[in-house]
């Protein structure tokens, strides 16, 4: 197992010969050095199968993986609140108070068309190529460059939070109205839990 400082002075000196970004990844498929410093500590999924598995290298380019991505953010907009699809429906059906149980149904519903979604992912991901792999050789922009383009980025947390926030909030809000919470605190959860409200305390 190479070491840690080792693996940090090969990322030195190989980056001094090309514009891409390195990553050295552990048994466990920790990123241990890489050109990108935070990406240290970061899980690789792609590493931990390849050293777990029977391959010595995998295929993630072509319309794979950016299908089976576009169906789970499709779907999660589609069944799961807080997007308002689900909320209207959920009202519509007299449950719109039980966003938990709404949660759930969504979650259900999902798992047959991700399902459908990863199958079809793996069959067209052989047969179409995306136009940016017809170009994989061609650096348009080195890692510095973009950072200096966009700025700092944000946190994981900060990335996720619009977005889970929400949730939290109404789903505290469906248990107080579950459970016949009363009172002021039954109501500041209540009025936080509200869809819209959820969402900008979410984006704020």
């Amino acid at each position: 197992m190479i070491s840690k400082e080792l693996a940090r002075r090969f990322i030195e000196r190989v980056s001094k010969h090309t514009d891409y970004n390195i990553n050295i990844m552990d048994e466990n498929g920790i990123i241990i050095a890489s050109r990108d410093p935070d990406r240290i500590g970061n899980y690789h999924e792609i590493a931990y199968r390849i050293v777990h598995g029977n391959e010595d290298i995998m295929d993630t380019t072509g319309m794979r993986y950016p299908g089976v991505l576009s169906t789970g953010l499709y779907l999660a907009h589609v069944f799961i609140p807080p997007t308002p699809g689900p909320i209207a429906a959920a009202n519509t059906l007299g449950i719109g108070d039980s966003l938990i149980m709404v949660m759930g149904l969504g979650v259900v519903c999902s798992i047959f068309p991700l399902i459908t979604g990863l199958l079809y992912g793996k069959f067209i991901g052989k047969r179409v190529k995306a136009d940016d792999e017809l170009n994989q050789d061609e650096v348009t922009k080195t890692y510095e460059e973009l950072v200096a383009e966009y700025g700092k980025l944000p946190s994981g947390f900060s990335a996720v939070a619009p977005i889970i926030v929400p949730i939290i909030l109404m789903a505290l809000s469906s248990i107080a109205s579950m459970a016949g919470m009363k009172g002021f605190g039954a109501d500041l959860i209540s009025f936080f839990g509200t869809p819209i409200i959820a969402l900008a305390v979410g984006t704020v």
